[in-house]
């Protein structure tokens, strides 16, 4: 349970601490969403055994599901946090909007009525200071120098140098051609490595757009960056964002069986029970396995990912 409450604290911007004041053993602690400012630190345990939650401030905020915390904390439905969380199997999608609706909560098809765009502090990344840091952390990450031009607008990526997506390398997400939100991957030292626009971001694959309509291979990975490399270098690929797979994904992944001659798996080290989920999923799937020496596939090198790839 620790590893899925890190993912998500960490892609929805939530601060969490597994040691010191306030935090009791086998607990992590967040904020407590219910005292909201008058909560001065993390004062919400969730033990990771068995979800309990309470906190340490208001004994009355306290509770047995661990879904519905998520929901408040994150601003979802129970529903999602239920996926989220892994505790419930991706279910039908209109099953899913209906439910999301009856609570208010923008789901993609209610978001037609708005429009999604980036803010001014989104520019475009360039081998010029301030944003020359962000052209070198792609550099950093084994993308080859001619390349990053293209990268850059292929993936439609930018940098934000000021506000609270300072120092990040933004990374949008599309539903077709429409924008939805995006995810910033800090390039510096962070506690949070990504923070993301909202749950929105789980309703779509990573990169689906740049998809061909039909295909050879298409792999299917964890993360953003995992997908950049993959797709620039190898064959075409999407990512799931994070280990949880969504109602809305669930469909989407099962329609690239239709489309592509043979649907791939390549998760990071040590995401077995995301795989195993996967292969109920989607019919014919294969699950690959990285070489020992990578923990996840946006380790491979650029020059030799398609010939690593042709031996798994």
């Amino acid at each position: 349970m620790k590893a899925i409450l890190k993912e998500i604290f960490n892609s929805y911007g939530i601060h969490y601490k597994l040691r010191g004041n306030n935090v009791a053993d086998g607990n992590i602690n967040v904020k407590c969403p219910f005292c909201g400012s008058a909560d001065p630190s993390e004062h919400m345990g969730i033990n990771l055994e068995n979800g309990y939650w309470g906190c340490w401030r208001n004994s009355s905020h306290s509770g047995k599901d661990l879904s519905y915390l998520i929901s408040v904390l994150i601003g979802c439905t129970k529903q999602i946090a239920r996926e989220l969380l892994g505790q419930q199997s991706p279910t039908d999608l209109n099953d899913l909007q209906d439910k999301v609706s009856s609570l208010g909560k923008k789901t993609l098809i209610d978001m037609e009525e708005s429009k999604v765009s980036f803010p001014g502090s989104f520019q475009p990344i360039t081998k010029n200071k301030p944003y020359k840091i962000f052209w070198s952390y792609l550099l950093k990450r084994g993308f080859l120098e001619d390349d990053i031009p293209y990268i850059i607008d292929r993936y439609n990526l930018s940098g934000c140098i000021i506000g609270k997506y300072a120092y990040r390398i933004i990374l949008p997400y599309y539903d077709k051609d429409k924008l939805i939100g995006w995810t910033g991957r800090a390039v510096g030292k962070s506690d949070l490595r990504y923070f993301s626009s909202g749950p929105e971001i789980k309703e779509v694959l990573y990169n689906e757009q740049n998809l061909p309509e039909k295909g050879l291979y298409v792999y299917i990975v964890e993360g953003p960056f995992d997908c950049l490399k993959i797709d620039m270098y190898g064959s075409p690929c999407v990512a799931i964002s994070g280990l949880s797979i969504t109602t809305v994904q669930a469909k989407k992944l099962r329609m690239l069986s239709k489309r592509f001659t043979e649907v791939r798996c390549l998760l990071d080290s040590g995401a077995l029970s995301t795989a195993v989920k996967l292969s109920s999923i989607i019919p014919g799937i294969k699950i690959l396995q990285l070489p020992e020496e990578f923990s996840d596939p946006g380790e491979l090198p650029a020059e030799d990912i398609t010939s690593i790839l042709s031996t798994l």
